[in-house]
């Protein structure tokens, strides 16, 4: 079982079914002392198929700000050291030998997204990123760009960084309109 709470990521087992989780690993993330809207929120884990014990772990690093790009590297301690570009999601494979996890790689295979609030695996290895779209800026009422979902096909998961656009190219809330060029486009925008 993989919780994240913000500044954290919890890695948790049962021992046998029925029994307590307890904690196995942990990432902790510094996001500085300026405000930070949106942290790790989001995490999605599978066991890797047809090698046993490896698993892969999704997790986003938000942006700093409802609609500019962020600047600061965010620091990642625990199971991985790291300092992880923000506006992206993050795979980091791990095995689990049944008396500890070590992590095997981690690679960002994301980036230009504001929030991505929700992620998931496809049985086929493709990875789906739901993405919250940058608040009103005229009225707070109205976004200004669309909530998207977003694919990575499994060819791509770990081999290149995949562009979303955020925070130059997206689709207007109000219109459907296609704003800007230099990211990858939504399978679907709400």
């Amino acid at each position: 079982v993989v919780l994240s709470t913000n500044d954290s990521v919890l890695l948790l087992r049962a021992g046998a079914p029925g029994d307590p989780l307890t904690q196995i690993a942990s990432m902790q993330f510094d996001y500085g002392s300026q405000p930070w809207s949106h942290n790790t929120r989001s995490v999605a884990i599978r066991e890797i198929p047809g090698q046993g014990g490896s698993f892969e772990v999704l997790f986003n690093i938000g942006s700093q700000g409802n609609n500019t790009a962020s600047g600061s590297a965010v620091n990642v301690s625990g199971l991985v050291s790291a300092a992880l570009n923000p506006d992206s999601v993050y795979r980091l494979t791990i095995t689990d030998n049944g008396a500890s996890v070590s992590p095997a790689s981690l690679v960002q295979i994301a980036s230009g997204l504001r929030n991505a609030f929700g992620l998931g695996f496809h049985p086929s290895g493709d990875v789906y990123i739901a993405e919250n779209g940058i608040d009103g800026l005229v009225d707070a009422n109205i976004p200004l760009s669309a909530d998207e979902l977003n694919v990575i096909p499994s060819a791509q998961v770990g081999a290149t960084v995949v562009n979303f656009g955020f925070p130059n190219h997206y689709v207007d809330y109000s219109t459907g309109t296609v704003i800007g060029s230099g990211g990858t486009l939504p399978i679907a925008a709400f």
